[in-house]
């Protein structure tokens, strides 16, 4: 597990590895006091070839619910999960909820799968929604049984990455 929450603001944390990575334990960069930021994850897998991203925990990179009249409100953070094959499994989350919501994007270049609930709400009627974005590749479109967005994901389908070059999408 790692803490990195913070009272006015949640923390960051960023795995670049060269092939796959496995997280089993809760990752939290959460903000708890009113008007604090959510903190930001990005895990990277396959940085040099083919890897694999597989989540089986919660990150949490939500703010505090509510809102201070002295400091106003708080917004989710964001994830980023990025590999050849991003699986994220039952009983795993997202979490990036707050008076705002924040910001989620899984991208796969190859299979992705989603068996968890992902969550960029917003808490106050007033908040902003978050967002969540998944990109894949065209010819495998995702896996999303037994998954729960909130709102609503938006999808992209990518092109094919290149034999050579950059594999960004």
């Amino acid at each position: 597990s790692i803490d990195a929450s913070g009272g006015d603001a949640g923390g960051a944390v960023e795995f670049i590895c060269g092939r796959n990575i496995t997280v089993n334990g809760k990752i939290d960069l959460s903000g708890r006091q009113q008007a604090a930021l959510g903190g930001d994850a990005a895990l990277r897998a396959g940085n040099s070839g083919s890897g694999n991203l597989t989540l089986t925990n919660v990150i949490d990179v939500s703010s505090a619910p509510s809102c201070s009249p002295e400091n106003g409100c708080g917004q989710g953070g964001s994830t980023d999960l990025f590999g050849c094959n991003v699986t994220v499994n039952n009983g795993a989350a997202l979490d990036a909820t707050g008076p705002d919501g924040g910001q989620h994007n899984l991208t796969a270049r190859e299979q992705l799968r989603v068996q968890a609930v992902i969550n960029a709400s917003r808490t106050v009627p007033t908040g902003n929604v978050g967002i969540t974005r998944i990109l894949y590749p065209a010819r495998k479109p995702p896996i999303l049984t037994g998954s729960a967005f909130s709102p609503v994901a938006q999808t992209q389908a990518l092109t094919t990455c290149p034999i050579q070059g950059p594999t960004m999408p």
